[in-house]
């Protein structure tokens, strides 16, 4: 069950990664600050999501889920709404505004996309699954490697927008899965 949420979230999230590296390359002009102030943001915010995570609902791990996922895509929507009112605001300004507003663009969608991950590892420990969890950071680093691709070929494509969007639909296959489950213990 866990492999599904791994599986999402290993696309997902390097569909939404590179999505917003592009996006803030048109902020701040410069790929190689984009990409240091966009790691450094992801890492930070992740990690501190990994961490304070597993304190959202601890008795319920599908609960955690569905709601992590749902925010993710809430805050994906309203962040990729907005960012261009913002980059018409900021784009003149001095480049350590720019970077502070990406910063804080950044840190709260990375905030929520620490929490999955780990919750799927919590909820294989407790169904008893632990033997297993070697394989599924195999699948999961998979995924992402088959999410940077569709990633590419999506940003190409259609555009950086639908790429997007293409990775929150992989949270709310998250949302949706977790939902479901949470819905069947009842």
């Amino acid at each position: 069950e866990p492999m599904l949420i791994l599986i999402f979230t290993g696309i997902g999230f390097m569909i939404l990664e590179i999505s917003l590296l592009q996006k803030i390359i048109l902020l701040l002009g410069a790929p190689t600050i984009s990409l240091a102030i966009l790691l450094s943001s992801i890492l930070i915010g992740m990690g501190i999501g990994s961490y304070f995570g597993a304190y959202l609902y601890s008795s319920n791990i599908h609960k955690r889920l569905y709601v992590a996922s749902l925010l993710i895509v809430i805050y994906g929507i309203i962040f990729f709404s907005i960012h261009s009112l913002i980059l018409d605001q900021i784009l003149g300004d001095a480049m350590w505004k720019r970077v502070v507003a990406s910063i804080l663009m950044i840190t709260p969608l990375a905030f929520f996309l620490g929490i999955p991950f780990p919750s799927a590892i919590q909820l294989m420990k407790k169904r008893k699954l632990g033997k297993y969890i070697p394989w599924m950071y195999g699948v999961n680093g998979s995924m992402a490697v088959l999410g940077s691709i569709t990633a590419s070929i999506l940003t190409m494509l259609p555009g950086i927008s639908f790429a997007f969007y293409a990775g929150l639909l992989c949270y709310a296959l998250v949302f949706l899965y977790s939902i479901s489950s949470n819905l069947k213990k009842i």
